[in-house]
This record gives C-alpha cells, sequence and structure tokens, in this order.
C-alpha cells in the first residue's frame, strides 16, 4: 500500500472532501477506504 492515510490520498486525487471521496470510493470498490486497506494489506 502507499503507506498514506486516507485524507492524503483524498487531497492527492483532488477531492476537496474526505466524506466525498469515502462514498465515490465505496461505489466503486463496495467498501470503504479503510476496508479496503484491511482487506488487501500484505502483513509483514
Amino acid at each position: 500500500m502507499s503507506g498514506k492515510v486516507v485524507s492524503e490520498v483524498c487531497y492527492a486525487s483532488s477531492y476537496e472532501s474526505q466524506s466525498y471521496f469515502d462514498r465515490i470510493f465505496k461505489k466503486i470498490t463496495d467498501v470503504n477506504p479503510r476496508e479496503f486497506r484491511n482487506k488487501y494489506s500484505i502483513s509483514q
């Protein structure tokens, strides 16, 4: 993963609202950003 917090990814993606980013992300992936990170993170 990027190692960035969700807000950093949000603003780097040109979204001005994290709540809007979360809604769009969930609409596309069917999970919120935190669930996505937990599901697809690589354990070290």
